[in-house]
C-alpha cells in the first residue's frame, strides 16, 4: 500500500497554533482508510469549504514530515494531487468500497433533494417545513420500511451490501 503525501502547506489554525496544512490520498479509499485508522488520525469527514473532492485527509506540517519518512509514505507535488483528482473525476464515479468498520453510505444522486446508496439501496429525500425553516431526511428501505429524522431519530447507518438491513419502523411524514 502507498499513500501519497502533497506539499499543499496551506496556513491556518490548529487550536491556538498557526500552522501549515497538507494533504494525505492513497490509490483507492479502502486504503486510505486502513491507513488512518493504523497512523492514528481522525475519520474523514465532510469538510466545510474544502475544494477536494476525494477522499483524503488534512494534515498539520508535523505530521507530514513524520508521515514522509515511512516507507510507505510517496512524496508528490501539489500539482501532481491534483492531476490524481482530475484523472478520479474523469474516469466517472468510482465505484465505492464497502467498509464495514465505518458503516457508511456511498449515495448517488437521483434527483434534487433524492438520494440512493449504492450498497443498501435505502433512498432518502431532504425534505422540510417552509414555515419553520426545518430539514429533515425521510427514507424508505427496499423492503418498504419507512423512517425520518424528525423528532431526534438517528438516520441508520449502513448495513452492507450483502447484510440484512434493518431499521426502526418510524411513519415517514413527507
Amino acid at each position: 500500500m502507498t499513500i501519497y503525501v502533497d506539499n499543499y502547506q496551506r496556513p491556518g489554525r490548529c487550536g491556538e497554533r498557526e500552522v501549515f496544512w497538507s494533504h494525505v490520498i492513497a490509490d483507492t479509499d479502502a486504503e486510505l482508510v486502513e491507513f488512518g485508522m493504523r497512523a492514528g488520525l481522525e475519520p474523514m469527514c465532510d469538510q466545510a469549504g474544502c475544494t477536494v473532492k476525494i477522499a483524503h485527509f488534512d494534515v498539520i506540517e508535523a505530521i507530514r514530515q513524520e508521515l514522509l519518512g515511512t516507507d510507505t509514505a510517496q512524496y508528490i507535488a501539489y500539482a501532481q494531487f491534483g492531476e490524481m483528482a482530475k484523472q478520479r473525476a474523469a474516469g466517472g464515479r468510482r465505484a465505492a468500497k464497502y467498509n464495514p468498520v465505518l458503516q457508511r453510505h456511498s449515495w448517488t444522486k437521483l434527483r434534487e433533494h433524492h438520494y440512493r446508496c449504492d450498497f443498501c439501496e435505502i433512498l432518502y429525500v431532504n425534505t422540510h417545513d417552509t414555515g419553520r425553516r426545518d430539514w429533515w431526511r425521510v427514507w424508505r428501505w427496499p423492503d418498504g420500511r419507512e423512517g425520518t429524522t424528525q423528532g431526534l431519530v438517528p438516520f441508520p447507518k449502513c448495513p452492507g451490501p450483502s447484510q440484512q438491513t434493518t431499521g426502526q419502523k418510524v411513519a415517514a411524514s413527507a
